[in-house]
């Protein structure tokens, strides 16, 4: 193989793990985020993120997951069938956590009714915290077996060959 050849591999490889490592990233922020993402976006300024920032970059999620499982899984000559499956537990996965964010912005509420009255309610907040815990262990866990259904619909040649990718983009 020639240099030239050797370097372009290299370039595709870091590329192909960067997008691996985003989709891993994109989950992530999806499942985590979506508990988090007022809270997050209100902590970085009204426009700190720009990325899938407010109601309408929700609203593209499903394309974006879709978008970057496609790319992934053309790289690992996964089958149309591999591709459909592995889309449809990426979909269901962000569609589970909807509910989260849902619960998310309830417990912000009972936190800001606890920090707003006459006196702070100690009690009150520290039951959002623990709710809000709760939150992203649940969401943790979804990615977990996110990964899992993923992983099992790839074959071992494939997993290999995407766990290398993600070690070479990660150096």
């Amino acid at each position: 193989m020639s240099q030239h050849e050797e370097r372009r591999l290299k370039r595709h490889g870091v590329a192909f793990g960067l997008v691996v490592g985003g989709v891993i990233g994109v989950l992530g922020v999806l499942l985590v985020g979506s508990v988090f993402s007022s809270t997050a976006i209100a902590a970085a300024g009204r426009h700190g993120f720009g990325l899938l920032h407010g109601r309408h970059g929700r609203e593209l999620i499903p394309e974006h997951v879709d978008f970057a499982a496609e790319y992934v899984l053309r790289r690992l000559n996964a089958s149309e069938e591999q591709q459909a499956r592995v889309k449809a537990i990426l979909q269901d996965s962000v569609s589970g956590l909807k509910g989260l964010r849902e619960e998310h912005l309830a417990n912000r509420e009972i936190l800001f009714d606890a920090l707003s009255g006459a006196t702070v309610d100690a009690d009150r907040i520290e039951a959002s915290r623990k709710a809000q815990m709760a939150l992203v262990e649940e969401a943790s866990k979804r990615i977990a077996t996110t990964i899992v259904e993923v992983a099992r619909t790839l074959t071992p040649s494939q997993r290999a060959e995407l766990v290398s990718h993600i070690r070479r983009a990660d150096r």
